[in-house]
């Protein structure tokens, strides 16, 4: 279950079309988009395609995910998840703002000397430890 400031801002909009109507106040309404299609080997014709903006999935694998994008992703971190997982995942979200992390984020450990890619990036200088650039809201 999303916590209750998930779509908070959707539910203000239509707060009073909400009582009015009878709808449960915890319900958020999922407004339906259009998109324009143009042909490309004529001017005339172009289509416009109204959905609403869902994926049927309830959770998709982080292996499923790579080459998707997303406006927001919530991902559950676990303990052993590998760095390319938590990049794949990480990087599948358009803004910071729509980036979620469930459960604690724990920063990498500190990559050891003896690291094939340490040792290529020493030899042309550049330090490639890496350091948290990441800022996150603390609980409340």
């Amino acid at each position: 279950m999303d916590g209750p400031k998930v779509g908070f801002e959707t539910r203000s909009a239509v707060h009073r079309y909400m009582i009015v109507n009878k709808i449960n106040h915890k319900w958020t309404p999922i407004e339906r988009q259009a998109k324009i299609i143009h042909e490309k080997k004529t001017t005339s014709l172009s289509v416009t395609r109204r959905q609403f903006p869902v994926i049927v999935a309830e959770a998709m694998t982080i292996h499923k995910s790579q080459g998707c994008t997303f406006d927001s992703v919530a991902i559950g971190m676990r303990k052993g998840m590998s760095q390319s997982l938590q990049y794949v995942a990480c990087s599948r979200v358009t803004k910071a703002n729509g980036l979620y992390i469930l459960n604690e984020y724990k920063k990498p450990a500190t990559l050891n000397t003896n690291n094939p890619i340490v040792v290529e990036f020493a030899k042309t200088g550049i330090d490639c430890q890496r350091t948290n650039v990441f800022l996150f809201a603390q609980p409340r």
